[in-house]
């Protein structure tokens, strides 16, 4: 009768540490998914603020604000829409939110920008969307 008790009480012990492993090994996955995440979002972080530097850099740059839109006080906010895909050029450029000349000038300086690093999603190049306003005031 001894050795039936002590079977069930190794029993019990071993039920607990399996569920107490499986715990801590659900515990470690959630832990270190965690700490990728926080890692891929400062990655994430670093890219955009490079990212937006350079966009700042190319619109100071080759800024003119058009001259029928001063003769004819056209201001406005557009915003400027693209892709940069795997190979990291600027593809599919949408501009929207104003005047079509204000539109325009958005579009000629987006021409003017570089190519970019990719994003990357497990470990491989993807397409990324990317969109900055662009504001346009006469002073």
């Amino acid at each position: 009768m001894a050795n039936h008790k002590s079977c069930e009480k190794r029993a019990r012990q071993t039920k607990i540490k399996t569920e107490r492993n499986r715990f801590y090994k659900t515990r470690i996955k959630n832990v270190t998914k965690n700490v990728l995440a926080a890692i891929e979002t400062a990655d994430k972080e670093k890219a955009l603020e490079s990212i937006n530097n350079i966009i700042n850099k190319v619109v100071r740059k080759n800024f003119k604000y058009p001259e029928f839109a001063m003769e004819n006080d056209i201001q406005g906010r557009t915003i400027t829409n693209f892709v940069i895909n795997k190979e990291g050029e600027i593809r599919t450029i949408i501009v929207y939110f104003s005047h079509p000349v204000l539109q325009n000038q958005a579009l000629k300086i987006s021409e003017f920008l570089p190519t970019f690093n990719p994003g990357i999603k497990e470990g491989k190049p993807v397409s990324v969307n990317y969109q900055f306003p662009l504001t346009f005031r006469l002073q």
